[in-house]
C-alpha cells in the first residue's frame, strides 16, 4: 500500500516537472546569409518577416526590425513586431537585457498591432540568460551589417482580445541576417 502511494506520488511529480519544462525548437541556423537574404525562425518555423534596421547618428544607436503584416480571418490586418533596440554600431556579441541600457546590450521587444492601433497579445522577454544579438561584420562606409540572435518571450496577457492572432504562449526567435542598414 505505502509502496503504491510512494510510486504514484513520483509519478505525480515526474509529470510536473516535464510538463512545465519548455524544450525550444531545434533550428539549423546557416553560419550566415548573402545580403538581402535575412531569415527568421520562430518556432522552429520560417517566420516571413521584412527587416528594417537602422542607425540613428544623434544618439548614437542601433536597431533591428523584423516585422510581418499578414490577413488574419478573425481581425483583418495584423501586424507582429520584433525588435532589439539601443545597441552600439559596432561588431560585438550582445546579452539580451530587460531594461534599458543604451549602447551596451540588446533590448528586445515583441509586439502586434491590429486593426491599425489596436495591441494584441502582450509578451515580455523569457530566458534572457539563453538569448543572444551578434553583429559578426560592420561595414560603415557601405552600411551593411551581417549577424544572429536568439530570444524567447512569454505571453502575459491575451489582453481581453477573444479573437485568435495567432501567436502561442511561448515564441522563441532564431535568426541570422545580412542587410543594409539605412541612418535615420
Amino acid at each position: 500500500m505505502r509502496k503504491a502511494f510512494f510510486l504514484s506520488v513520483i509519478a505525480a511529480l515526474f509529470s510536473l516537472l516535464t510538463l512545465g519544462c519548455h524544450k525550444d525548437p531545434v533550428v539549423n541556423l546557416p553560419e550566415e546569409v548573402t545580403l538581402g537574404e535575412s531569415i527568421v525562425y520562430l518556432n522552429g518555423k520560417v517566420f516571413d518577416a521584412v527587416p528594417d534596421i537602422y542607425y540613428r547618428p544623434f544618439d548614437q544607436l542601433f536597431f533591428a526590425l523584423f516585422g510581418q503584416t499578414k490577413d488574419n480571418h478573425d481581425v483583418g490586418q495584423l501586424a507582429n513586431h520584433l525588435a532589439f533596440a539601443f545597441l552600439p554600431l559596432r561588431q560585438g556579441d550582445y546579452p539580451i537585457i530587460t531594461e534599458r541600457k543604451y549602447g551596451v546590450a540588446a533590448y528586445p521587444g515583441f509586439e502586434q498591432i491590429f486593426a491599425e492601433d489596436l495591441t494584441g497579445y502582450t509578451y515580455e522577454v523569457d530566458d534572457k540568460e539563453d538569448g543572444y544579438f551578434n553583429i559578426t561584420y560592420l561595414d560603415t562606409v557601405a552600411q551593411v551589417v551581417k549577424g544572429r540572435f536568439k530570444v524567447k518571450f512569454k505571453r502575459m496577457s491575451k489582453n481581453d482580445i477573444k479573437e485568435d492572432l495567432e501567436m502561442p504562449k511561448r515564441l522563441v526567435f532564431e535568426g541570422v541576417f545580412h542587410e543594409n542598414y539605412t541612418i535615420k
